[in-house]
């Protein structure tokens, strides 16, 4: 098998091993616990629109 490279720099083309900046950072966007809190916070607005009173205009005018 033939080992990819750049055409620019002539550098093999290769994954690094995993950092912990990688790691911390892909917890931190993958993580259920946030997509979960996402949802919920989504769910409570949506919520909390809903139940808000609706006003009528009691200035409404009819023209003749």
């Amino acid at each position: 098998m033939a080992t990819s490279k750049n055409d620019i720099t002539g550098d093999t083309l290769k994954s690094k091993a995993t950092s912990e900046l990688y790691r911390n950072n892909y917890d931190a966007i993958f993580s259920p616990k946030e997509a979960e809190c996402l949802v919920t916070q989504i769910l409570i607005e949506t919520l909390d629109v809903a139940k808000a009173p609706t006003k009528t205009p009691n200035t409404v005018k009819t023209l003749k």
